[in-house]
């Protein structure tokens, strides 16, 4: 039996579209949502339904009056560049106002955080102080970590700008 260049073509051909079908077909129907600090919360305190209705609540007054912070923070960040540039003498009192804005974000976190330990029941503390100390991982995760170079991975090219 002899196999021709087209066998050979149409055998290819044939395998792309069976390994297109099967990585279509093995899709899932609904795309996983990428879970946020709203979801993780939920899940390490074990909210129940009541809970993550007021939990809910407390999220968007949080969102919106950070928000509203955050507006702040940026004006005065883009008025005291400019003006500490014009006035240099003024530097120390504008980096002051900044500094307190950037502080009454913290303060309003921490009282967010005390809202929603006093919703919770006493045999969640624990996962919530837990947490706590976590805190940074939920909001702020870390970056991947670079590439390891080593054995059998080909080194980077160098980057140019």
């Amino acid at each position: 039996m002899k196999i021709t260049k087209n066998t050979i073509i149409i055998a290819l051909i044939l395998m792309n579209v069976a390994v297109v079908a099967f990585f279509l077909l093995m899709k899932p129907d609904h795309p996983i949502p990428p879970r946020g600090p709203k979801e993780i919360v939920v899940e390490k305190l074990d909210l129940n339904k009541d809970q993550r209705k007021k939990f809910e609540g407390l999220v968007q007054e949080h969102r919106s009056e950070m928000k509203q912070l955050h507006e702040e923070i940026r004006g005065a960040k883009k008025s005291m560049y400019r003006r500490a540039l014009d006035f240099p003498k003024q530097e120390d009192s504008l980096l002051e106002d900044l500094s307190e804005k950037l502080i009454a974000v913290d303060k309003h976190n921490i009282m967010h955080l005390r809202k929603v330990k006093k919703m919770l029941k006493k045999d969640q503390l624990p996962a919530f102080n837990k947490m706590v100390d976590n805190i940074d991982r939920i909001f702020h995760p870390r970056p991947p970590k670079p590439r390891q170079e080593g054995p059998g991975r080909p080194p980077r090219p160098p980057h140019n700008n």
